[in-house]
This record gives structure tokens, C-alpha cells and sequence, in this order.
């Protein structure tokens, strides 16, 4: 379950290529299978998902004859959120990936034409905590986030094809490629503030670099935002259009030797494409409101004094969502902007796990992921009751050294 409730059409491939479906075991190896694709059929891997005679893996990851090592994340009827096994088998991947010297880029991309990646599996999650189990979780946020810091410091280039829906956890596998390709169907968010947890995945380490006030707007807000948006944000590095989409894949397969940077080149679509950005028409609004705030109450008091419909139409959001992940997510955000990635993500899962032990978390997925009725009870209900007691227990270190991110 995740934040909202299968790649070329084109010319005969001139070779074939080894498709490996790999999913993984009880013992973390990775299984795998070999069948025989097209090059269409690779391309078409985004609207279309793969058929294997059992069931379908979760994660499918082939390497064409010039290097290049597509995977595709393969849930499309959860929009491809990641779930444990899926985070594991990415890891293997890419891990592989860079002892291989034949692999020359990694291009991840999402099956079934409407996501590429929607978040985390939040209601397992959710359930845990509920139980007072935190093993789960502190497994899932661990591996996740190692994963998250291993797409940063890969070797070769990473290319996300960032087709569709992208939040939450879509976001941790994608912000750090170093090719993050937006088309028009991208619908970027880290929404997390309206299920009382906080924009994790490294997102106390790059939304505080994005322009401005941005990075903390999107974070408190969690504002869904298109490909005019992603674009300004810098939060994708190139736009293409559908047809270019499947013209740069066509020929990225296809090419001796495939040079990433030049075949974006040749293939990116204008931006003008993408309409106006709402982002950079309330550049002023953002930036005085969020980029220059002090705290949560001098954002709200900000966003009071200019007045205007936008202004209001973001405090009634801010108003939505829970207290206590508002405050932690700005104190999350502003200690980030300051910090390494590996201490960013250091930092995310001693928030995680404070948040898996919250009422709001429990009550926000409750509420807005298995109910929707979409009118969580937060506790505390105001921002002046959350303490900074409380927000600083959120960054405070394990009392079992073990349970550190890096501690192993």
C-alpha cells in the first residue's frame, strides 16, 4: 500500500539479451532465471509487465548486450512500492553491478505504465508498530536507507525513469542517480507530514538543497507537483517527452557504446513542454514563508501576513497535517542542511523509529491508507503542545548502539 491508491515500441531489436528475474529467498540470495526479450519488449517494460510461468518476481533486472543494466521495479497493482524484498533485491542488483565490468549504466524504471515508484509498504509497517513490534521496521528502514545511500555513491550512472508516480521511497531510489528523467506523467511528492511520519529516504538531506524555500515547503506541505516542478526544484535533471522517452531508451540499448550524457542531450524535450511551474510563480510566497522561517509558528505567521489565496490555500493544508511530524520535519530538515548524506540517513532512522512508536503514525495510516476516511485524530492537536522534549527525543541516539544505521 503507499501514498496513492509495468519499454520500446519501436524497430526489431539487432540482437538478444538475457532477461534475469530476480527475486530473493529467505537467506537474501538472489534467484534467477533466464528467458530470452526483444528490445521492444525492454522498452515496453513500463506499461506492460513481465509474464513468467510462475509468479511474477517483484524486481526484474536485465543486461543488454552493450552493458546496460535495466531494471524494473515489477508491482504494478501497489504502483511498484517497495517492500523488503524488493529493497533487498535492488541492492543486490547494483552491488553486483558494480563488481561487473561488462555493466556500464543501471536504468531503473516502474512496470505497469502508471508509477515508477509510489513509497514504502506503510500499512505493513503501520501494522507492526501497532503490535508493539519494531523489528520490522527497524529492518526495513535500515536496508532501505543503506540502499538509498549506496544509489548516491555508485560508480556507474544511475538512470531513473521517473514515469509516473514518485513519492516516498520512489524518491529514495531515484534522487541519487545521477540521471533523473521526468516525462510528462511524472507526479513527484514526499508527502509524508499527512500520515504522521516525516519526508525520510535522504529527505533531511536534499530537500534543504533544493532553491530557496522549496525543500521545506514540499516537505511540510507535501505537495504533490508535476514535471514543470520537478524540473525547477532540480529535482529531476532532464525532461523528456513520451516519444523521446522511448527513442533515448531505443538507442541507448542499441548503441556500441552507450554515452548517457550525450544521448540526453540528443533526446530532451523542451521545457516549455511542461507549462508553467507553480513552484517558480510563488517563489517570493516560498521563499519568505519557509526559507526564512525560524520555526513552524513564524511559517504559519508568515504565510498569515501575506495573505493572498495562495497563502491561504497552504495554510489550511499545513493545518491538515500532524503537529508533531510539522515540527520534527522542520527541525529534521534545517539540522540536514548541515550534515553529510551518510548522517542525514544516520539521523532518519532514529527518527523513524521514534515515529514508529507514535500515535499520529499509527493513526495517520489508519486514516488516510486503510480507512480513508481521511480525518486523523493527532495527538497532540496543536503545535504548541508538541515540547521540544519531544522533538529533540526524535534525533536522540539508541540506547543500543547496534540499532545505529551505520553500526554494522
Amino acid at each position: 500500500e503507499m501514498w496513492v491508491n509495468r519499454a520500446a515500441r519501436g524497430s526489431p531489436w539487432l540482437g538478444r539479451m538475457n532477461v534475469v528475474h530476480a527475486h530473493l529467498h529467505p537467506q537474501h540470495s538472489v534467484c534467477c532465471q533466464s528467458s530470452r526479450l526483444t528490445t521492444n519488449a525492454l522498452v515496453n517494460a513500463t506499461t506492460r509487465p513481465f509474464s513468467t510461468a510462475s509468479a511474477e518476481p517483484s524486481v526484474v533486472h536485465t543486461k543488454t548486450p552493450n552493458g546496460c543494466l535495466v531494471v524494473t521495479l515489477n508491482r504494478p497493482k501497489a504502483l511498484n512500492a517497495l517492500d523488503l524484498e524488493m529493497i533487498r533485491a535492488l541492492d543486490g542488483i547494483l552491488k553486483n553491478g558494480e563488481q561487473d565490468p561488462s555493466v556500464q549504466a543501471y536504468v531503473v524504471k516502474g512496470a505497469g505504465g502508471k508509477a515508477f515508484c509510489a513509497g514504502g509498504d506503510i500499512r505493513a509497517l503501520a501494522a507492526s508498530a501497532a503490535k508493539g513490534d519494531l523489528s520490522y521496521p527497524r529492518q526495513f528502514f535500515t536496508e532501505e536507507y543503506k540502499l538509498d545511500n549506496l544509489i548516491h555513491n555508485l560508480r556507474k550512472p544511475y538512470i531513473a525513469l521517473m514515469d509516473g508516480i514518485t513519492m516516498g521511497g520512489g524518491v529514495g531510489i531515484s534522487i541519487g542517480g545521477k540521471y533523473r528523467i521526468a516525462t510528462p506523467k511524472v507526479l513527484f511528492a514526499m508527502p509524508e507530514t499527512g500520515i504522521g511520519f516525516f519526508p525520510d529516504v535522504g529527505g533531511t538531506y536534499f530537500l534543504p538543497r533544493l532553491p530557496g524555500g522549496t525543500g521545506l515547503y514540499l516537505a511540510l506541505t507535501g505537495d504533490r507537483i508535476r514535471a514543470a516542478d520537478v524540473m525547477y526544484a532540480g529535482l529531476a535533471t532532464h525532461f523528456l517527452s513520451p516519444s523521446s522517452l522511448e527513442a533515448f531508451e531505443k538507442t541507448l540499448y542499441e548503441s556500441s557504446s552507450p554515452d548517457v550524457e550525450a544521448l540526453l542531450q540528443q533526446h530532451s524535450s523542451p521545457l516549455t513542454e511542461t507549462g508553467e511551474s507553480a513552484l517558480a510563480k510563488n517563489k517570493s510566497d516560498i521563499d519568505y514563508c519557509f526559507g526564512e522561517a525560524n520555526d513552524v509558528e513564524e511559517v504559519f505567521n508568515r504565510l498569515k501576513q501575506r495573505n493572498t489565496p495562495w497563502t491561504q490555500t497552504t495554510i489550511a493544508t499545513l493545518a491538515s497535517k500532524s503537529p508533531t511530524s510539522l515540527r520534527i520535519t522542520f527541525e529534521g530538515v534545517k539540522r540536514g542542511a548541515s550534515i553529510a548524506l551518510d548522517k542525514a540517513l544516520e539521523q532518519e532512522l532514529r527518527m523513524a523509529m521514534r515515529f514508529m512508536e507514535s500515535h499520529d503514525f499509527i493513526e495517520g495510516v489508519r486514516a488516510v491508507i486503510v480507512e480513508k476516511d481521511n480525518k486523523p485524530q493527532w495527538k497532540p492537536t496543536a503545535l504548541q503542545d508538541v515540547t521540544s522534549e519531544h522533538v529533540a527525543k526524535a534525533f536522540a541516539p539508541f540506547p543500543d548502539p547496534q540499532h545505529e544505521l551505520w553500526s554494522s
